[in-house]
């Protein structure tokens, strides 16, 4: 499934609006990413949700609210620190701006990845 288009958009518009920070947007395994100050922050993925960042220490809480997991990768849960958020819970702008705003705060105090040289 390809990831949604109004959904990206979505995101694109609410990072353009935040002061002092520079989005990169990177296209690649069905999805668009939004780099915030060279930090992977949040994704338009491909199962039609989100995929994001959050504290490590807040992922138990965060996945008790309704349409929010662990992001999987080859059906197995990855360590603490990321999520996926299904389109329902971010229908409203309050439930978007909340999502964003965690993950914005992640952002802040991840290490960068190393570049890749080619």
């Amino acid at each position: 499934m390809p990831y949604d288009k109004f959904l990206a958009e979505r995101l694109r518009m609410a990072l353009a609006r935040v002061p002092n920070i520079v989005v990169e947007e990177q296209y690649k395994m069905g999805g668009v990413t939004f780099m915030v100050n060279d930090i992977m922050c949040t994704r338009a993925h491909r199962s039609g949700g989100i995929m994001q960042r959050c504290l490590p220490q807040l992922t138990d809480e965060l996945v008790k609210n309704a349409g929010v997991q662990r992001m999987e990768m080859r059906g197995k849960p990855l360590k603490t620190g990321w999520l996926l958020i299904s389109p329902e819970a971010v229908d409203s702008e309050a439930e978007f701006e909340f999502w964003l705003d965690i993950a914005l705060e992640a952002g802040k105090v991840a290490k960068p990845s190393k570049k890749r040289t080619e």
